[in-house]
């Protein structure tokens, strides 16, 4: 991979749960090219992530009833990454001052944003959430199972 002229010898910033990654303009993957993956976590053995930018065409309301009032617009499960089929992934972003205390389901990524867990009651969470994002499929890089190497595509 080639180092942009504007970073070439600069230290760039580590990537935590919360960073957001964008993707160069050159990038030759059709699996990144113009994409925007928020980080949920990122450890030596593997990284964790979800694309933002790529609403999906199936309505969550005929996916997943129960969640389909707090979803933000356009109220379609977003087309996470390119790995990861089977596996729906929910982030809330709570309304300011709001902690997800007392919440069962619900994990800190970066405040204000959550991971929730699809299988909790959505109702505690309703009057919290600003808004909430569900991707049907997600970004999983690095070390997977028997050491093998995970890779889009």
């Amino acid at each position: 991979m080639r180092e942009h002229r504007a970073t070439r010898g600069a230290a760039l910033p580590p990537v935590t749960p919360g960073s957001l990654l964008v993707a160069a303009p050159g990038l030759g993957d059709p699996n990144f090219s113009r994409t925007v993956v928020y980080m949920i976590e990122h450890r030596p053995q593997g990284s964790l992530g979800v694309v933002l930018n790529r609403p999906g065409q199936a309505a969550v309301r005929d996916v997943l009833p129960r969640w389909a009032g707090l979803t933000s617009d356009p109220g379609t499960m977003f087309v996470g990454g390119p790995v990861e089929t089977r596996t729906a992934l929910c982030l809330a972003a709570l309304r300011t001052g709001e902690t997800g205390r007392g919440i069962g389901g619900l994990m800190p990524v970066r405040p204000p944003v959550q991971l929730v867990d699809l299988d909790s009651d959505p109702a505690p969470l309703a009057q919290r959430v600003r808004g909430l994002r569900i991707f049907r499929r997600l970004l999983r890089l690095g070390r997977g199972p028997a050491g093998r190497r995970d890779r889009p595509g």
